[in-house]
């Protein structure tokens, strides 16, 4: 992240194409969409805070129980 010079979501893609966003989360599939990383992602200073690893079918019971929530 240090190296880039990302300013947004549509900028980060250009480097990582898997990023999306879930408010106010950055989500990464990682080793074709097995796995996710869930980050904060903080432009300005160019930080990245890693809020949980989880296979896909994890993330996918959060997303289910945080949308009914």
């Amino acid at each position: 992240m240090e190296r880039q010079d990302c300013r947004d979501l549509m900028t980060m893609r250009a480097v990582w194409p898997t990023a999306d966003c879930v408010a106010p989360s950055t989500i990464f599939h990682i080793k074709g969409n097995h796995y996710r990383l869930l980050t904060i992602v903080h432009y300005r200073y160019k930080r990245v805070d890693i809020q949980e690893f989880c296979t896909h079918a994890v993330y996918a019971r959060w997303t289910r129980i945080s949308r009914q929530g």
